[in-house]
């Protein structure tokens, strides 16, 4: 088959995630012999200097329309494209869809829990920080009438899948657990049209022998609490650091929120936490660690609970978005807790850290979950796509 995948910036795997996932996807879908090209809508890519793996296209979607049609159609034409995946539902990516040729296969991925400000706002927006005058009191009034945020964030989500609904073939999601939730907001949506593909594991399989584990605890991703909610993640810690003198956390990544979560940990008296900021290699830190934790109020998927289970980190987590039941059988192999609560998450890490024979069971069993995400069997599953 001869492939583009649609996104609004250029193809770097060490940017950010879809692209990390994109380009694991394209060395597969090559070796398995099919053709892959790359088609960015707003970063130019010859401003990065970075080699990519593919032919990476770029159409300034800010020229006039004749000119995006034109440069468009030159790249369908030239690479004889037969399916588009858009990975990234937007104005420029929806229009291109809308250009595309009936006979082009056109699939958008979602790569974010749908209607997610529907299940938590409360907790979403408590984590929300204004830069301006007009933000504070847009939020205020939301924390005020929580009801007013929820109902303006279903209209926007219904428009947005509804226009990739009305310019794609099919939308995927990153689980099939998705699926109810979107008809729930969208009953007028007919099953068939919506697909689910999980994100493939990006790192290579670890086996346990390879890792030398520490007493450490970790907390991998960008620094936002809107919907990261790390201050979380550092109350849980400060309750289990109590009774552990010999255990230390660390919290890797960058991001707007980084020194406000410094300032809340040393205003809450917080010991034996590190911020170790952003990393090139993070496998590193899962080599090391027994435990990954993640707090958020929303996910589409959280890709460092499989990178980190590959290396035998045993992952604890709040039960608020339904992906991650595909990831984790709490208890199994890992440790789902009820949203928000935070005595009961450290509760249940302080048993597992008790019971070395729980952990090491855990922790096998995390190593063994994982490889029903790799590359192999989630591009089988595209391919089943591609046969619709």
């Amino acid at each position: 088959m001869n492939i583009l995948f649609l996104f609004t910036r250029p193809i770097i795997p060490h940017i950010g995630g879809v692209q990390r996932v994109t380009h694991i996807l394209t060395e597969e879908m090559i070796r398995r012999g099919h053709n892959v090209v790359f088609l960015s809508t707003n970063d130019n890519p010859t401003i990065y200097d970075y080699k990519y793996i593919v032919k990476q296209y770029y159409i300034d979607c800010s020229k006039d329309i004749n000119t995006i049609n034109k440069e468009y159609k030159i790249i369908l034409d030239k690479e004889e494209i037969e399916i588009v995946i858009n990975q990234e539902p937007r104005i420029d990516t929806h229009y291109l869809l809308s250009i595309t040729p009936k006979a082009i296969k056109k699939i958008t991925c979602l790569h974010v829990q749908p209607f997610c400000t529907q299940t938590y706002a409360k907790e979403l927006l408590k984590h929300m920080q204004p830069k301006t005058w007009k933000e504070w009191l847009y939020i205020n009034f939301c924390r005020l009438f929580p009801g007013y945020y929820k109902r303006q964030g279903r209209n926007i989500e219904i428009a947005r899948l509804n226009k990739s609904l009305e310019v794609s073939d099919y939308l995927c999601l990153l689980s099939d657990k998705f699926i109810p939730r979107v008809l729930k907001y969208m009953p007028h949506v007919k099953k068939n049209r919506l697909i689910a593909v999980n994100n493939p594991l990006t790192f290579e399989h670890s086996n346990n022998h390879e890792c030398s584990k520490e007493k450490t605890i970790i907390w991998v991703g960008r620094q936002e609490n809107y919907p990261k909610n790390i201050p979380a993640f550092i109350d849980i810690w400060k309750i289990i650091s109590q009774n552990n003198k010999d255990w230390k956390a660390i919290i890797i990544g960058d991001g707007p929120d980084l020194q406000y979560n410094k300032d809340y940990a040393k205003r809450n008296k917080v010991e034996r936490l590190e911020f170790a900021g952003r990393q090139q290699d993070v496998s590193q830190f899962y080599k090391k660690a027994c435990y990954i934790g993640m707090t958020s109020t929303c996910e589409g998927w959280g890709m460092v609970l499989t990178e980190a289970m590959s290396y035998g980190c045993v992952p604890f987590v709040y039960d608020t978005y339904e992906s991650l039941h595909d990831i984790i059988d709490d208890g199994k192999n890992g440790i789902i807790a009820k949203p928000f609560d935070k005595k009961e998450m450290a509760r249940r890490i302080q048993e597992a850290i008790d019971d070395g024979n729980k952990f090491t069971a855990m922790q096998n069993a995390a190593i063994e979950k994982v490889k029903s995400f790799s590359i192999e069997q989630i591009v089988d599953k595209w391919e089943t796509i591609f046969k619709l």
